[in-house]
Order: structure tokens, then C-alpha cells, then sequence
């Protein structure tokens, strides 16, 4: 028999694995789905796993008798695909027997607390706006600039992010500055195209795996999921719409047209 604190042990790896997937994007389903088959690996029973995108519940029964519970708050997220990944992948280890719990509490560790370049990830930010911006019909022009502005605004909203600013008005902000730069560089060196360069900047910003990963979470049933996923990128959409819109508005009121 494990001995208690061993069953705690392992009821916190499992936690932090769950914590790790819905902190990187996870669907709330696979996250219950891996939390499952870590507590099968270890012989825990009587399991009931709800992941939603703010919380993980689980409850579990161990070779000792007593249930055990947990609870995980999420109070932020984001899209690392590579850390949902490798927590998969130690998930499958357990459950072939090919990793002990010290490995697998070590790995989570690591991943959880390795940093990602935030150079690197906005100038990939950059290059998507870049090439977003010549699908829409822009120039090569228009797309070199929206390689600037877009990496610009992703480095404000990580920055943003990072101070703990909730994330609708991060994308808010970085909505009203791409779309102030988009104008001034127009207006001031008369050359581009205002539209395709706003486009090009703000995708980046726009919830679309928020939106797909709320269908997925309706379809498989998950309906509180995906409502709250939906009501977020609800949000984030009214929000650069909003912030567009102002910024042209207060352009046309000032230069009079």
C-alpha cells in the first residue's frame, strides 16, 4: 500500500499536469481525458475530473480508502501547443510504465517554469500579420510594415499580459495602437493602404483558436466550456472592433472629413 503522503504526491502531479493543459490551451476535454489516465496509472479509482477554462475539479479514491480532492484556479491562459504536447506525452509514459512520479513531477516542473523568447514569438507574430496582410491584397509595402506593427504590438501585449492586465483590455490597447500606427503611417508618408495594414496587424490578436476550441468543447458536450469560451472571444472580437472604430473616428473628426 502507498504510503499517505505518496497518495498526495501523486494527486498533486496529476493537478499540476491538468493546471499545465488548461493554462496552455488545452481542450477541456482532453485535459479530463489525460487527467483520467494518470489516475488509472497510478491505480487510483472512482475518479471525477471537470476541467472548465478557469478551474480544475477532481476527486479520486485511493488504495488507502479516503478521497481525495483538488482544486486548481486558472487565472491566466495562453496558446503553447508544445507544452500540451510533452504533458501528452508524459501522460503516456505513466500509463506504459516508462516513468516513475519523481521523473514525472521533474519534467512538469521544467516545463511549466522553462520561459518562452518573447523576441521570438512576437517576431513570429510579425511574420504572420506580414503574410495575412498579402492574402487580403496587400503590396509587399503593406506586408513589411505590418511585419513592424505587428511585432511591435505582440511585444505590448506580452508586456501588458505580463503587469496582470486582463486580457480583453491588453487586446483592447493593442487594437487602438495598430490601428493609430496603420493611419499615421499612412496619413503622414502618403503611401499604403490603411485597411489592409490594420487587417494584417490586428490578426494576431483575434480569438480564432478560442473560437474552435469552443465549438470542439460544445461538441463533446462541455457546454459550460464552451460557453465561456465563446463569451471570450465575443469579447475580444467587440473589443478591437471597438478600438478600430475609434481610431478612425477620431481620425476623420480631426483631419475634418
Amino acid at each position: 500500500m502507498k504510503k499517505p503522503e505518496n497518495n498526495e504526491q501523486i494527486l498533486a502531479m496529476i493537478a499540476l499536469s491538468g493546471q499545465i493543459l488548461l493554462e496552455s490551451g488545452a481542450e477541456t476535454n482532453r485535459v479530463e481525458d489525460t487527467l483520467m489516465r494518470m489516475c488509472h496509472a497510478f491505480g487510483l479509482f472512482e475518479i471525477q475530473t471537470i476541467a472548465t477554462p478557469t478551474g480544475l475539479f477532481m476527486t479520486a479514491k485511493t488504495d488507502d480508502g479516503i478521497h481525495h480532492s483538488l482544486i486548481r484556479r486558472i487565472r491566466s491562459q495562453d496558446i503553447h501547443l508544445d507544452r500540451v504536447h510533452a504533458v501528452n506525452d508524459i501522460s503516456r509514459k505513466l500509463a506504459q510504465k516508462k516513468m516513475t512520479l519523481e521523473q514525472a513531477e521533474k519534467k512538469l516542473f521544467l516545463i511549466k517554469n522553462t520561459p518562452f523568447s518573447k523576441y521570438r514569438i512576437a517576431f513570429a507574430a510579425g511574420i504572420s500579420s506580414g503574410f495575412f496582410c498579402l492574402l487580403n491584397g496587400g503590396s509587399p509595402a503593406d506586408a513589411f510594415v505590418c511585419v513592424l506593427l505587428g511585432t511591435s504590438i505582440h511585444l505590448v501585449f506580452g508586456a501588458l499580459v505580463k503587469r496582470q492586465v486582463s486580457s480583453i483590455l491588453s487586446i483592447f490597447l493593442g487594437g487602438l495602437l495598430a490601428s493609430f500606427l496603420s493611419v499615421a503611417f499612412v496619413y503622414l508618408l502618403k503611401f499604403g493602404d490603411t485597411e489592409k495594414i490594420i487587417t494584417g496587424a490586428i490578426i494576431p490578436l483575434l480569438p480564432g483558436l478560442t473560437i474552435v476550441s469552443a465549438v470542439r468543447d460544445t461538441i463533446h458536450g462541455d457546454l459550460l466550456s464552451g460557453a465561456v469560451r465563446m463569451f471570450e472571444a465575443i469579447f475580444v472580437a467587440g473589443a478591437l472592433a471597438a478600438s478600430v472604430g475609434i481610431v478612425f473616428k477620431a481620425f476623420y473628426f480631426w483631419i475634418g472629413a
